[in-house]
């Protein structure tokens, strides 16, 4: 008689659950309600921040500027600053992780212009090295000097390949330079 009685409470409660969950004040309707407004809301960010990103990328990409058939030139515009970079290779179609060279502290371009030969790529000293199997594994990004071009002419190097505004002050960097580092 006793199994007879919990099992009649417990179909009391089933039934009280069922009738509840019909009525508009139930709180696991209103949970459920909630819950997919949340995931609709969480969809609808996605989609949105999705497209954010896509536009970003189709609206302010940028093509790079081929060097020498060596490198891809590519410009961050600031407020008050320009960070210029290249990326040592000619199509960007290959997913790799990123190899970020850091350069010295001279101005030293990472393209000079070098008497009968036309542009050098010093690239920051990793020309010291076998940079061309390391673009290979990698994307070789490396960030041009501040204040200090990509691509130098002859006449604004001195003797030790480092940009000088002036040709007739060879041992003077430009002020924004000095200022910069």
């Amino acid at each position: 008689m006793a199994g007879k009685v919990l099992k009649m409470n417990n179909m009391r409660k089933i039934n009280n659950s069922a009738i509840m969950n019909k009525s508009a004040g139930n709180p696991a309707t209103t949970h459920t309600h909630n819950r997919y407004h949340q995931l609709k809301m969480k969809n609808l960010k996605l989609i949105f921040t999705l497209s954010l990103i896509c536009y970003s990328v189709i609206g302010f990409s940028q093509i790079g500027q081929l060097i020498e058939n060596k490198a891809l030139k590519f410009t961050i515009e600031q407020e008050k600053d320009t960070i210029e970079f290249i990326i040592v290779d000619t199509l960007l179609e290959e997913k790799k992780p990123i190899f970020l060279w850091c350069q010295g502290s001279l101005p030293v371009p990472l393209f000079c212009e070098i008497e009968n030969y036309g542009y050098y790529f010093f690239g920051g000293g990793v020309s010291n090295f076998d940079y061309a199997q390391i673009a290979n594994d990698y994307h070789l990004v490396i960030i041009s000097m501040p204040k200090t071009p990509i691509l130098a002419k002859k006449e604004n190097l001195n003797n030790s390949y480092q940009y000088i505004p002036n040709p007739n002050e060879p041992r003077k960097f430009s002020t924004a330079y000095i200022k910069a580092n």
